[in-house]
């Protein structure tokens, strides 16, 4: 019986000594307490004197053992959450890219618009909240795409207005038309993120805010009535300006809408804007003018009654600008502005509002700015001027 309890004791004393020390006890006392050769006491006597301070050397060891164990624990939790708090201090830290830098996004969803274009949403990276640096000014983001690996190959870039409010956050939405690649031409982007899957992402920086006569602002600038007119994949910028407006609860703008396609079937977003039409009845309208029937053939009512959508026949006209748009400001009543976007391609720009024009290249070989250039076409023989027209 002694004999185990010795050894016992001996093995924990020696196996914990340090941790004996750390808490105050004396592993030297404690290994005397052992002996038996107490000459003070027979040999019952030294067995039993003995055997009590071995029980109490013991409990001692236990102690010490629980100490050691709970100590144990404790230098684990501590370093666990030490541990926890420095990836939680390295995921703040992590570095969040500016917008204006080339960066991945990631497709999150994709809906077919039309027979030939994807409505496509992409995740914001972590730590954005917005796409751009203002929620209510609008976003232009330039999207980079190489149609081969050779390294020989350029890459080349497109820009594209998203669809959504500046405002949403984690995420924005483009309307895109797959149009094929073409050698030397930037069409192929169209193709190449129509084809995108679920998870996949692209390469793209937020481009500089556009001026719209001198700011980027589109809420501060007095335009109680507002026309857009588009020519195919041309509403998606003007429908985030149309979002901007009708978010807005101090704002009472009277909108009108010129949508011009070959086909019903061609028109992008219908569905969104005769929504837009139903929800703001006294400040929301659109006219959709089809250019690849005969208009005789333009079913005005195509769906017995229920659709509010107005239909017209052509390219365009002085008569239609008159029908479908707002009036010019000097036909206004006194405090009231017009102002008339044109977006589309560049021969359906020109037919409405004039070329655009672009400043010389910049000094990398960049493009020019845009110039708004003298207006002509359809809005100038309608009598607006130039300080209302931005195309």
């Amino acid at each position: 019986m002694f004999a185990k309890h010795s050894q016992r004791c001996f093995i924990v004393a020696q196996t914990h000594r340090h941790h004996l020390r750390r808490f105050g006890f004396s592993s030297t006392a404690i290994y005397n307490n052992m002996s038996t050769t107490n000459t003070h006491f027979g040999k019952k006597k030294r067995r039993t004197c003995n055997s009590n301070k071995l029980r109490l050397a013991t409990k001692k060891m236990s102690m010490c053992g629980w100490l050691w164990i709970l100590s144990t624990m404790m230098i684990f939790v501590s370093s666990h959450s030490h541990s926890h708090s420095h990836l939680h201090d390295s995921c703040e830290n992590k570095q969040i890219l500016a917008p204006e830098v080339l960066q991945p996004y990631r497709l999150a969803d994709k809906t077919q618009d039309s027979p030939d274009s994807f409505r496509l949403k992409f995740a914001l990276p972590e730590g954005r909240q917005y796409l751009g640096n203002d929620p209510i000014l609008p976003t232009c983001i330039k999207i980079e795409y190489k149609h081969s690996e050779d390294d020989d190959v350029p890459a080349v870039g497109k820009s594209y207005s998203p669809i959504s409010h500046p405002s949403a956050a984690g995420y924005f939405e483009l309307l895109v038309k797959a149009y094929p690649y073409e050698p030397g031409g930037t069409s192929g982007v169209g193709a190449y993120l129509c084809n995108l899957n679920k998870g996949d992402s692209i390469m793209a920086a937020l481009k500089a805010p556009r001026r719209m006569h001198g700011a980027p602002t589109i809420l501060d600038r007095n335009w109680s009535h507002l026309g857009f007119i588009a020519g195919g994949t041309g509403i998606a910028p003007l429908v985030q300006l149309i979002y901007i407006i009708l978010d807005d609860d101090s704002n009472n703008s009277i909108i009108k809408v010129l949508i011009i396609d070959r086909l019903e079937e061609d028109i992008l977003m219908k569905d969104t804007l005769d929504q837009l039409a139903r929800d703001y009845p006294d400040r929301f309208s659109v006219t959709y003018s089809l250019t690849g029937v005969k208009e005789e053939d333009i079913n005005t009512n195509p769906t017995g009654g229920t659709d509010i959508s107005i239909y017209e026949y052509g390219r365009g006209s002085i008569e239609m600008a008159k029908r479908a748009l707002p009036p010019p400001t000097h036909s206004l009543s006194a405090g009231e502005q017009t102002m008339i976007f044109v977006c589309g391609r560049d021969g359906f720009v020109e037919t409405w509002a004039g070329s655009v024009g672009r400043a010389p290249p910049s000094a990398d070989g960049k493009k020019g700015n845009k110039i708004q250039g003298p207006l002509m076409g359809f809005l100038a023989d309608a009598g607006y001027d130039a300080s209302e027209v931005f195309k």
